[in-house]
């Protein structure tokens, strides 16, 4: 859907209670929080009488209004689609083996990007809360994402830091309240200066993995995949950088219930590429955070989207949420990649970009292994962005 065809005027409807809270201490906050002085990581949480109550809509925020940390839905974009396909993968799963399979093509979302769900959702959130300019930064994805989203809220400003070998990767940027600032440096550094500048300038630092505004949208593609397959999966895989879309899922999957179906926490398995794969090296030692060892000071790969060196920040909560839930991390190689690109091509229709057909690598390095041996349950794999010069023609 084009974006100039949404409209600002929806009407405030179901108001509902809105808190955030630390996941560590528990801590109640009655503004706006990322992090908690304990070092943990804030979420938002809902009054549930209030938030079961919203009606039946093909749109992003009607849809999943039950579980978005939104105190009313005055001023979000009317009939937003943001609905992927979740398909039943059998020819492929008759090539790969394993479970029952089936993919999350988040490819197909408008900014080809999973990360779509965080553009749409991080506007109406920050601005509810008084922010009416903030800075962000990433690998590209999110930085379209919100690029895409910013044109729909001109009373809004965003400054988005991108390391220069990352910045062929932006789109949408031509909106008059969209900055770019190209920085030196990867994805770490980028961030850095971006939080020196949000400092200098008094403006609200987005906070990235720690914004509970990006997971809360990420949560969105698993319950999405849940309703269409009619259960919640039993194993769930993404490739990862911050990994904080399975930290989503992972609230996602306890807010299933107020969509009719029951709790139930995947097993959570976090895919990275072997060339840049500080999770996976720290997860291999049984460490519970990065050590020194671990970190990639020049990250390299096939797969930009995921090219984090230094995750020190989340994978402690990455950790602890793939260990409780039974899962694992694994990583893969270039050329697991590239043929993971050609199955999903020939055997689903589905043109992944080379983070997003790492997910299947590393699925299908697990049937491999035998790690899956003796799973019941179905199997999602979100597919979490597409080769878009392919899905512009589709």
């Amino acid at each position: 859907m084009s974006t100039q065809t949404l409209s600002h005027a929806v009407p405030a409807l179901l108001p509902k209670s809105v808190g955030i809270s630390c996941g560590g201490c528990r801590k109640q906050f009655t503004g706006l929080a990322t992090r908690c002085a304990c070092g943990g990581m804030t979420e938002t949480t809902y009054r549930p009488a209030a938030a079961l109550g919203s009606g039946a809509s093909a749109g992003f925020f009607e849809q999943f209004w039950r579980v978005l940390p939104l105190r009313s839905m005055e001023g979000t974009p009317a009939g937003l689609s943001l609905s992927s396909p979740t398909l039943r993968a059998d020819r492929l799963r008759s090539v790969v083996g394993g479970p029952e399979l089936w993919l999350k093509d988040e490819g197909r979302l408008p900014t080809h990007s999973t990360k779509a769900r965080v553009g749409a959702l991080i506007f109406p959130f920050l601005r509810q809360y008084g922010v009416r300019e903030f800075v962000v930064s990433s690998t590209g994805n999110t930085s379209t994402a919100i690029a895409w989203m910013a044109r729909q809220y001109p009373d809004m400003r965003v400054h988005i830091f991108v390391g220069r070998d990352f910045a062929h990767r932006l789109r949408h940027v031509a909106s008059g309240n969209v900055s770019i600032h190209v920085t030196q440096g990867n994805f770490v550094a980028a961030g850095q200066v971006a939080q020196g500048f949000a400092a200098r300038n008094g403006l609200f630092w987005e906070a990235g993995f720690f914004n509970p505004a990006r997971r809360d949208g990420l949560k969105t593609a698993f319950i999405e995949a849940a309703l269409a397959i009619g259960v919640a999966p039993a194993v769930y895989v993404q490739a990862v950088s911050s990994a904080m879309g399975v930290v989503g899922t992972a609230k996602g999957a306890q807010e299933l219930p107020y969509f009719g179906l029951p709790a139930a926490q995947p097993r959570l398995v976090c895919v990275q590429q072997a060339t840049c794969a500080p999770m996976v090296s720290a997860w291999r030692d049984d460490s519970a955070v990065i050590r020194p060892t671990d970190k990639v000071d020049h990250p390299s790969g096939i797969a930009e989207a995921i090219l984090r060196g230094d995750p020190s920040n989340a994978y402690p909560i990455v950790y602890r949420l793939v260990r409780d839930s039974g899962g694992t991390f694994t990583a893969v190689t270039p050329d697991d990649i590239r043929h993971a690109q050609a199955l999903l091509a020939r055997h689903a229709g589905v043109y992944a970009c080379e983070a997003g057909a790492a997910a299947l690598a590393g699925y299908a390095q697990l049937v491999a292994s035998g790690w899956l041996r003796g799973q019941d349950g179905p199997v999602l794999v979100n597919i979490t962005g597409g080769q878009r010069d392919v899905l512009r023609s589709c």
